[in-house]
């Protein structure tokens, strides 16, 4: 027999919400229908509540497994209520991208919660989500924008600044960490090396290069922030990275009164120029690898851009030690600039001959350019100790060879020149001398190439340090925006030692681990998997083929897609023609004579020049008469309008001695020849001629 209170349960449940989880399990059978229909007419007053739930809009992030455990909890209290509720959605909690649903029980009398959260970790998702954005060189608006076009409210900008401390802490220890592993196998190299000196410290050489948050362009130094990186040679890792800050964001806001006084971690390390940034970094990490791992530090490859070296030797206890390995590729890339600057002196070189050595030196300066950087690798020597004397003066002597065996003097060149058998090319090498400008090219040589001999003959580079920066540049958000006022750069600046240390993005695997405080799972394991074997697959392709790169001159003419030199198409015919008689009715001249006594000294006379320019002369009628009908007349018409100006050695020999031919002619014929200027035809104006005389 069923009470009244056992047939409310059913009813119940027959009116559920829309909002509970139902299952075919769940659902009245016909045996239930039919034992319920043995029951007595009675008349039961149930609650009619036709208000619709508020639910959550927008789309949300959710660890799937974690959400659908939870999701079974709610549909079991349907089977488990003693009232026969079942739960509701109340309310929505969120903190950033981690997310709470609230659900009660519909049955006043249960009333029983629960909350269904969107990870098993809080701070977890937004940890990693700032993360993912200090790694790409994303920020705060741009990660708000992105996930904004997905429909995914995004963390507000004190949250964003909250887990990037977290974050940044995780991350600098990391950092610390490899740096620590990477002086460790240092150290043990060099006992293996013997590279150990009289007071018990290991010896070893570093790879220093500078960088600023800012692009200075070569006029603006001026950045408020600046890192510096240490690489061993020998490991080809990070062994310390210097930071400095010329700004604090919060303390700027107490000095202009915008908010008071309080404790907070100050970034700001540096009130000097940003310019002397570099070289104050270096010498810390000299002194910290001295005094906290008893390590020093013999050689220091550099690009020389700064005066690192000479703040290294005052401010270091052992600095006259230290020697100063110029970095190849920065030693060949100032000759290069050297010679460019050579090319565009038009008043030291100018004259025929000079414009003819300025114009040959142009389209030999990138064989010069790779000729002394073949020369560096071809007598580079594996190890660091103290060079051979003879290696030294082969090198020199190869530098200053460079220049003769571009322009054809081939005398002293080795067995490696295939143009040693071939009868050398005078003539360019005599333009190059006479003009002094081959002079100016060997003194360029001693100047950036020879005096630095004794440490290019190591061919040592600072490629891995410019490695480093590449990354920092990448991380920084391309060296366009401000991270400097807040710490930021120093984020982002350890970020690229573990992007430096891990090729392929690996070090999100550990990163992940520390954060979350568990494994990663699928989605990123797969992505380092892929970054790891694309990175692999180009490290042996590389080995495979070696990439030659393959010199192409470059023209001085515009590019024919965009700018001024773009194809344009042609004027109409009726524009054509009205310009063309425009043209002829300017090209008449009223009085001939007047024109040929104005022209007189023909190349000598400006008016005899600019005329001529305007007409067809004889010395090209020739051409444009017999040219064949079926031969294109656009190189022919461009020769004559748009002719550009040169002279041979007949042409300057016939003008110089044109006056004595005259006279020899006159007494040899016993008439009278006298100069003259240009000549127009009346009839067709647009021809012309300018004989040497008239008898």
């Amino acid at each position: 027999m069923l009470t009244n209170f056992d047939v409310g349960i059913f009813t119940r449940l027959e009116m559920r919400s829309p909002n509970c989880l139902r299952t075919p399990e769940n659902d009245l059978t016909a045996d239930d229908y039919s034992s319920m229909s043995d029951l007595p007419d009675l008349c039961i007053d149930t609650p009619n509540n036709n208000s619709e739930n508020y639910l959550p809009v927008g789309n949300f992030l959710c660890n799937l497994s974690h959400v659908i455990t939870q999701v079974r909890k709610l549909e079991l209290h349907s089977y488990t209520c003693n009232f026969g509720g079942n739960f509701v959605f109340k309310r929505m909690n969120r903190c950033g991208l981690y997310t709470e649903l609230h659900y009660a029980c519909s049955d006043i009398l249960c009333n029983e919660q629960i909350v269904i959260t969107s990870d098993s970790e809080k701070n977890s998702l937004n940890n990693l989500s700032v993360l993912g954005a200090l790694s790409t060189g994303s920020g705060f608006s741009q990660e708000k924008e992105k996930f904004s076009v997905m429909n995914i409210r995004y963390m507000s900008k004190d949250k964003f600044a909250s887990c990037e401390k977290v974050t940044s802490k995780v991350i600098k220890s990391y950092a610390q960490e490899e740096m620590l592993n990477a002086i460790f196998e240092e150290k043990k190299l060099a006992e293996l090396r013997g590279d150990i000196d009289s007071d018990g410290y290991h010896c070893i050489t570093l790879i220093v290069d500078g960088g600023w948050c800012k692009r200075s362009y070569g006029h603006g130094y001026n950045a408020s922030s600046g890192v510096s990186v240490l690489i061993g040679m020998s490991t080809q890792k990070i062994v310390f990275i210097g930071v400095r800050n010329k700004v604090c964001l919060t303390c700027s806001a107490i000095a202009n009164r915008q908010m008071e006084r309080k404790d907070h971690v100050c970034w700001k390390n540096w009130s000097g120029p940003s310019t002397a940034m570099e070289s104050d970094a270096v010498v810390e990490g000299l002194i910290y690898l001295e005094n906290v791992h008893h390590i020093r530090c013999t050689r220091l490859v550099g690009d020389g851009d700064a005066n690192t070296i000479a703040k290294c030797k005052e401010r270091v206890s052992y600095g006259g030690r230290i020697l100063k390995v110029e970095c190849a590729n920065h030693a060949v890339r100032r000759y290069g600039r050297a010679i460019q600057k050579l090319q565009g002196n038009t008043s030291r070189f100018s004259g025929q001959t000079g414009i003819k050595a300025r114009k040959l030196l142009k389209q030999k300066i990138m064989k010069l350019i790779i000729g002394a950087r073949n020369v560096i690798k071809v007598n580079a020597i594996n190890h660091h100790n103290q060079p051979e004397k003879e290696k030294i003066k082969n090198l020199i002597s190869d530098f200053r060879n460079v220049p003769n065996h571009v322009f054809g003097k081939h005398d002293n060149c080795g067995d490696f020149c295939k143009r040693k058998s071939i009868e050398n090319n005078e003539t360019e090498y005599s333009i190059m001398h006479s003009s002094g400008l081959l002079h100016a090219i060997q003194y360029e040589i001693g100047r950036t190439l020879v005096a630095c001999s004794n440490t290019l003959i190591w061919n040592a580079t600072n490629n891995p340090a410019e490695t480093y920066m590449s990354q920092l540049c990448k991380i920084s958000g391309g060296k366009r925006i401000n991270f400097s006022k807040a710490g930021g750069f120093n984020r982002r600046a350890n970020i690229a030692v573990l992007a430096f240390q891990n090729p392929a993005q690996q070090y999100h695997g550990k990163a992940y681990k520390m954060i979350a405080n568990k494994s990663p799972s699928t989605p990123l394991n797969k992505f380092l998997l892929t970054r790891r074997n694309k990175y692999l697959k180009r490290l042996q392709r590389k080995k495979l083929f070696p990439n030659i790169k393959k010199f192409r001159p470059k023209q001085n003419t515009g590019d024919c897609n965009y700018g001024d030199s773009v194809e344009k198409p042609d004027m109409p015919t009726e524009i054509f023609e009205s310009m063309t008689e425009n043209l002829l009715s300017k090209l008449k001249v009223q009085n001939n004579s007047d024109v040929e006594f104005e022209t007189r000294g023909q190349t000598t006379s400006e008016r005899w020049r600019y005329e001529r320019s305007l007409r067809l002369s004889s010395s090209f009628f020739k051409e444009v008469a017999c040219r064949r009908a079926s031969t294109p007349c656009s190189k022919l018409v461009k020769r004559i309008v748009y002719g550009s100006e040169f002279s041979t050695a007949a042409m300057n020999y016939g003008l110089a001695n044109e006056e004595i031919a005259r006279k020899q002619y006159e007494r040899k014929h016993s008439v009278t020849v006298r100069t003259c200027g240009l000549f127009v035809d009346k009839d067709n104006p647009f021809l012309c001629a300018s004989p040497d005389g008239l008898i």
